[in-house]
């Protein structure tokens, strides 16, 4: 599927800015998946879902797992959460957004609606790109306002007068985009049975990074600052010396670039949703995985996992928050796997014959970051 839309008129014009809808940006998109599929996922309480049940400003929320009636009811829209970690067909909605770094995606939200219901008004604090599959769905979408939620995972829902008077006011059709930036009111009202695709596009808030640096040095060396102490007449004053000497230590850990680096790697390859990881029942052998790459075979990278690096350390890999080196002076391997979606012999080319990178890749295929395509 070709994406028609002018990518740096995108990001100069609208990204974290202002609404933007195409028609027809996805021409040729068609419904990847069928809403029995949909159904049936929301049986199983390991997977995300909820629903809007009613109509009005303030519907029900309820999460999963729901039983097949309950997710087919005629008042409710259903919602999966990380659809294409479970429906990997859902994988091709991602490949036209390939410009986008692999760390922003959030996840693939798909909605399942019924004819004639309104849902919103909604903020979030995530960007939202939806394209519209079967059926049709009208938007209505406000000015954006600064006060927005904490959590990064559910819309919230605010009061009708936020909305205001509708800035935006389109009806989508198959293959029509919308973007919403974080911050931007909007409601839809369903037309007709259908299908909407919800890319959702997160960039970590200065609360959230706090935290993270909080629970990372948890794992540092936890020995206490040293202070140089003396004699003072006011003990209750925090002097000018011990707050520098703080200062200092807080400073000094953020002036090492390769923890910095350790710490923001983890923190943007770590999915916010359950991945569908499956261990190799039987562990392969190096002599094996070759054997099956030089058929001509692919390994499939696991749907929804983020594979990161830094472009001059490009040996260390962060995967799923977990830290992978590649011992050897090869500054080819962490990009090839970090960048593709399926390896084959055709990405590995000579380094195919080196024993270390055969290693790194049978470790992920054996932990199910990898799958032979045949599985």
């Amino acid at each position: 599927m070709k994406l028609h839309w002018d990518f740096t008129a995108f990001i100069n014009d609208h990204w974290q800015q202002a609404p933007l809808y195409i028609e027809k940006a996805l021409p040729e998109l068609s419904d990847l998946i069928s809403p029995a599929q949909v159904h049936a996922l929301a049986t199983d309480p390991e997977i995300t879902t909820y629903m809007d049940i009613g109509d009005g400003p303030y519907p029900i929320m309820r999460y999963g797992p729901f039983d097949n009636q309950e997710s087919a009811s005629k008042n409710a829209t259903l919602r999966l959460v990380a659809a294409h970690h479970w429906l990997p067909e859902l994988s091709a909605l991602l490949k036209p957004f390939s410009h986008l770094p692999s760390w922003l995606i959030e996840t693939l939200t798909v909605s399942i609606h019924q004819p004639q219901k309104w849902c919103g008004p909604f903020i979030d604090n995530f960007d939202t790109l939806l394209l519209q599959g079967s059926g049709k769905r009208r938007w209505q979408l406000g000015e954006k306002v600064d006060d927005v939620v904490d959590d990064h995972s559910l819309p919230e829902y605010v009061p009708t007068e936020t909305l205001g008077r509708p800035s935006v006011d389109v009806e989508m059709c198959a293959g029509d985009l919308l973007y919403i930036p974080a911050g931007v009111p909007y409601r839809s009202l369903t037309i007709d049975e259908g299908i909407t695709y919800a890319l959702l596009l997160r960039t970590p808030s200065p609360q959230e990074l706090v935290q993270n640096l909080s629970d990372f040095l948890q794992e540092e060396d936890a020995s206490p600052i040293p202070m140089a102490l003396t004699p003072r007449e006011e003990n209750g004053e925090i002097s000018t010396k011990d707050f520098a000497a703080m200062e200092d230590a807080i400073r000094d850990w953020l002036d090492q670039p390769e923890r910095m680096k350790t710490w923001i790697g983890a923190l943007l390859s770590r999915s916010r949703h359950e991945l569908d990881i499956v261990a190799s029942p039987a562990p392969w052998l190096e002599n094996e995985l070759y054997d099956y790459l030089q058929k001509g075979n692919r390994l499939i990278k696991l749907p929804g996992l983020k594979t990161l690096y830094h472009p001059d350390t490009p040996e260390t890999l962060y995967i799923d928050g977990e830290v992978f080196t590649v011992p050897s002076n090869n500054d080819a391997i962490g990009p090839l796997i970090c960048n593709h979606s399926h390896l084959d012999i055709t990405h590995f080319g000579e380094n195919i014959n080196d024993p270390v990178t055969l290693a790194l890749v049978c470790e992920l295929t054996n932990l199910g970051y990898f799958r032979p395509e045949s599985e």
